[in-house]
């Protein structure tokens, strides 16, 4: 996300010559998973001839709700503070080599 964010304020800041484009903070979001419904979902990627990811589609397990209702259970939600905190020095640095190019 900080690879999309940082360098998308920098350019509008270059393009816009307005030095309120850049906030006062660097806001990262935790590293949360969920499952839902208990169910695993596959997804198929489609990718250009670049190899760059241009679209997805989920094969749905259930298709037939009155058949497939058994089949839901509550979901569960996860957030790792250890990965979250492990990622902060690559954001430090991004932050750091993206900042140094401003004018």
């Amino acid at each position: 996300m900080i690879d999309i964010s940082l360098p998308s304020k920098r350019d509008a800041r270059h393009r816009c010559d307005d030095d309120h484009v850049c906030p006062d903070t660097l806001d990262m979001g935790w590293h949360v998973w969920c499952d839902e419904f208990g169910i695993e979902i596959k997804t198929q990627y489609a990718k250009d001839s670049e190899g760059v990811t241009t679209g997805y589609h989920f094969e749905c397990p259930i298709t037939d709700l009155r058949d497939g209702f058994d089949m839901v259970k509550p979901s569960t939600y996860t957030s790792e503070s250890r990965n979250t905190r492990a990622s902060m020095p690559r954001m430090r640095a991004t932050c750091s080599s993206s900042c140094s190019q401003l004018p």
